[in-house]
């Protein structure tokens, strides 16, 4: 139902000018009309809180997953709320004035401005919220949403607007059945929490995917760390294991070398004095205390106590005269000259005593053994002595060069080669 409009007044349904100028009508002929503004304004106020927290949420929704979310959203609560606050300051000073204070121009224009404030605040979040990207989240679902949404808050504040101004412009408000408003934010709030319900349900779904590859990426770091942790750990008992036997073989090739290097001086010290006219038993027997299993010892033995004479001794103590005269191949007459046969043979005692002389010479004393050796008879006889001192030195040297090879072969270790 609608009241009966003034002569003066425009007809319902055609709206004046936010800029024309009216009269105020009686404060008695008020009372119904400014009800009903107070309605409208009531009512769209809460259309005004249910667009900003749908937007809200729009917008939360569409930036859940940006690094800076956090701060925008709660700049943007921050600002929404101080322009509710704001407009439910002002809706119960409204209240509070009286009647004829509620009507006039100004009032109506103010409370058309922060219609359009609120709907480009609205547009504003909804906009930004459309150009997030969203992850993990149905953007096609939550864009429709948020589609449907827009339109009916738009239709709705189309006609909270045309039943202000109608009210504002006819001087006395119409039967206003707040009815169809009630159903229409009822319904709205119904979106609203089907909505918030659709929001915390995908979003407890995003969690739970969250919590699930959290839990896999941490179980895979895990198994990747006891992998590497068991890794290393074999790295340091291979290498442990290392050092230990470098360590060992060290300490064996020390012991070697020490026992090599004594056994070396040793034979040394036997060598330079076996090689004279003197005894070299202790020098032996030093020898054998550091290498009893040494095989050249046993021929040296014999000879050690008592010395052999040198080369240098042998050579100059051939008995030449004496198995030249034995033989009987020369002859001296007056003591002044000697007969020898102008042809002997190679095996006469002439021509082997100078055979032996000759390789004594070129210090070949095998050779001259051998020579010695090949006399018979009375020069052989006057060899037996020299010939038994040189065979012992020849015993003397074989032993000490077995003894010198044996060494060598003792002293070589692996990637070392004895000078």
């Amino acid at each position: 139902m609608q009241a009966d409009a003034p002569d003066n007044t425009i007809p319902p349904g055609e709206a004046e000018p936010i800029d024309a100028e009216f009269e105020p009508a009686k404060p008695e002929k008020r009372g119904g009309g400014a009800k009903a503004l107070a309605r409208v304004a009531g009512f769209v106020l809460a259309l005004a809180l249910a667009a900003g927290a749908g937007g809200m949420a729009g917008w939360y929704a569409a930036g859940l997953n940006r690094p800076d979310s956090g701060a925008q959203a709660g700049d943007e609560i921050t600002r929404l709320e101080s322009q509710i606050a704001g407009l439910e300051a002002r809706l119960n000073a409204a209240e509070d004035r009286p009647l004829t204070e509620m009507v006039p121009t100004e009032a109506l224009r103010t409370f058309d401005s922060d219609i359009r404030a609120l709907e480009q605040r609205l547009e504003t979040v909804e906009a930004r919220a459309a150009a997030e990207r969203v992850t993990g989240l149905d953007a096609s679902r939550v864009e429709a949403l948020l589609d449907e949404r827009d339109a009916a808050l738009r239709d709705e504040l189309d006609e909270v607007r045309a039943l202000a101004r109608s009210a504002a412009a006819g001087g006395g408000a119409p039967d206003f059945d707040p009815a169809p408003l009630q159903d229409a934010l009822d319904g709205m709030q119904t979106r609203l929490a089907a909505l918030e319900e659709s929001l915390n349900t995908e979003l407890s779904a995003l969690e739970q995917r969250q919590n699930d590859a959290s839990s896999q990426l941490s179980n895979e770091m895990r198994e990747t760390m006891d992998a590497r942790e068991q890794a290393l750990l074999d790295r340091i008992a291979a290498l442990e294991a290392r050092t230990e036997q470098a360590a060992a073989n060290t300490h064996g090739e020390t012991a070697a070398l020490e026992r090599s290097a004594a056994r070396i001086l040793a034979f040394t010290a036997l060598r330079e004095t076996a090689r004279t006219s003197e005894s070299f038993e202790a020098e032996r027997a030093a020898l054998a205390r550091l290498w009893p299993e040494a095989a050249g010892l046993s021929a040296l033995q014999p000879h050690a106590r008592r010395g052999v004479p040198s080369t240098d001794d042998l050579a100059e103590s051939f008995p030449a005269e004496a198995i030249m005269t034995a033989s009987g191949e020369t002859r001296r007459f007056l003591g002044l000259f000697e007969i020898r046969p102008a042809n002997s043979s190679p095996d006469s005692a002439l021509a082997l005593v100078g055979q032996a002389e000759s390789r004594l010479t070129r210090d070949d004393l095998a050779g001259a053994v051998d020579a010695a050796a090949r006399l018979d008879g009375a020069p052989a006889d006057a060899a037996a002595g020299w010939l038994a001192q040189a065979r012992a030195r020849l015993d003397i040297e074989t032993a000490l060069t077995t003894l010198r090879n044996d060494l060598s072969q003792d002293a070589a270790t692996p990637g070392r080669s004895t000078p």
